[in-house]
Parts: structure tokens; C-alpha cells; sequence
């Protein structure tokens, strides 16, 4: 089981909107989906009761749990929760995590079974935000690798400077902070209907959850197509 963490070093940076849209992008590829979650206002941006229970199924292919009722969960009762054993309850091709400060790390979820964990860490072009981020220590110790940043007008901070401070090693998606989110939200309506806003993400999750040796494959046919493209105009220049 494929697993992305999401997380933000600062309250109010959008990362629980963002965990449940990233959810939902992966679902809509046909992937079965576990969200784990340890904060109520997850259930609400699905237009969900906070009293729903354990876990509560969304879509078809997307359930959410709500770790919070089983107190302090370790990475093992982690993995044993949302099936990742080969058991009947098997049956996620991926997690994404809503823990904030629990969130494990990478390495944590590599040790216990989860294939290749890839983190999303949520910021705005906020001062502040970076900050936070850059002197949190929890993850001193871990690359950052993707960005999510929520993009608002008339901020002093550039997209450029978000990628200078945080330095990810990874992909920065940039997601527009627009008024049909929250009207969705509102409505109750985003697990019905991913806003267009994320058409960025949706698109990012497609390279996110394609396995590693399908991506090693494709990169090495294209760099072969290109070697023979290369053989075949140097053959034609000597021959002229």
C-alpha cells in the first residue's frame, strides 16, 4: 500500500481541505483510498457528522477513519487499521494521512510495510508559515519532498520564494485559495464534486501514484527512442 502523508507546520494553511481533495483525485483514478484522520472538520468538509463512527465510507472506493477515537495510534495499529496486510481487509491501494503533529514519518512508514511514502506539506505564501516550517524540528531530519501551496493574491511572497525557502526535492503544486472551495465546502458538496481549483493536484496524483518501475520503464523507452532519433541523424550527416 502506496502511502502520502499530508501536513502543515501552521494551523489554517489548508491541509485538511487539501488531504480530503487529494483523496478524492486518487479515488477518481480508480484507486481504493483509506484517509486516515485524527481531526473532525474532515468529516465536515465532506459534508459529514462528526459522529459518523470508526470509519465512514465516502465513495465506493474512499473511506475515512477516524483514528482519534483510538487515542494514540502507532504506526503498526497504523497499518493493521486501514488492512495493509494481504487479509480480507486488504483492500486499499492507498493511504493519505491527516495526523498534523502524529504524522509519521517516511522512514516510519517504510520500516512498517508501506511502499514508497511520499509527504505533502500544505503552506500558504505566509511569512509566517515559512517560519514555522523551516524551525519546526519534528522533521528535521527529513527531506521535504512535495509542496502543496496555496496561492493567494496580493501576497508579497512569490512562488519562487516558497521554493527557495523550503527547498523540495520534489513537485510544488500550486493550488489557486478561491471562493468556489469554500462555497463546496459549504454546500456539503465536495465529495461529489472536486472543485476545478484542483485540477492542479488531480493532475499531480497521477504521477504520484504511478509505481515507481512503471515511471524507471518509461523514462528508460524514452531515453532509448531518443539514442536511436540521436544514431539516426548522425547516420544521415555522414551520408551527405
Amino acid at each position: 500500500m502506496k502511502a502520502i502523508t499530508v501536513r502543515s507546520h501552521k494551523a489554517g494553511q489548508g491541509a485538511t481541505v487539501t488531504a480530503c481533495a487529494l483523496a478524492l483525485a486518487i479515488e477518481a483514478t480508480g484507486r481504493s483510498v483509506a484517509l486516515a484522520t485524527n481531526d473532525p472538520d474532515t468529516f465536515a468538509v465532506y459534508g459529514l457528522g462528526t459522529d459518523e463512527g470508526l470509519s465512514v465510507e465516502v465513495k465506493q472506493r474512499l473511506r475515512v477513519f477516524d483514528v482519534s477515537r483510538l487515542g494514540d495510534l502507532d504506526t503498526v495499529g497504523l497499518a493493521g487499521l486501514v488492512g495493509l496486510s494481504d487479509g480480507p481487509r486488504g483492500r486499499f491501494d492507498v493511504l493519505v494521512t491527516d495526523l498534523g503533529d502524529a504524522t509519521p514519518t517516511r522512514a516510519t512508514l517504510a520500516a512498517h510495510g508501506f511502499s514508497e511514502p511520499e509527504s505533502v506539506e500544505v503552506v500558504r505564501p505566509c511569512y509566517l508559515a515559512l517560519r514555522r516550517s523551516t524551525t519546526a524540528d519534528r522533521y528535521g531530519a527529513e527531506t521535504r519532498q512535495h509542496v502543496a501551496l496555496v496561492r493567494e493574491e496580493g501576497r508579497a511572497l512569490t512562488v519562487g520564494d516558497v521554493k527557495s525557502v523550503l527547498k523540495p526535492t520534489g513537485e510544488v503544486i500550486e493550488i489557486p485559495h478561491a471562493v468556489a472551495v469554500a462555497r463546496c465546502v459549504d454546500a456539503g458538496l465536495m465529495a461529489h464534486r472536486l472543485p476545478r481549483d484542483f485540477d492542479t493536484l488531480a493532475a499531480f496524483v497521477e504521477t504520484l501514484t504511478t509505481p515507481r518501475e512503471t515511471l524507471d520503464a518509461a523514462d528508460a523507452e524514452l531515453a532509448a527512442l531518443k539514442a536511436r532519433r540521436k544514431a539516426k541523424s548522425t547516420a544521415k550527416r555522414v551520408t551527405k
